[in-house]
């Protein structure tokens, strides 16, 4: 299974077995420590539509 390099946007586009795998592999990811070439570094989200579950909660 070559899971580098493909975009995870729908769990139709894998098989159960490669599934099992990525979950696998976030698994062992979540255990081990945090690596050191991700310090320092940020991560932006973009969300296209507006959340119902913030917007009621700021109410």
């Amino acid at each position: 299974m070559k899971l580098k390099g493909r975009h995870f946007l729908s769990l139709q586009e894998f098989e159960s077995d490669e599934i099992l795998q990525i979950l696998r592999h976030a698994i062992d990811l979540k255990r081990k420590k945090p690596l050191k070439r991700l310090k320092n570094k940020s991560i932006a989200m973009i969300f296209q539509k507006p959340s119902t579950r913030t917007s009621l909660t700021a109410m």
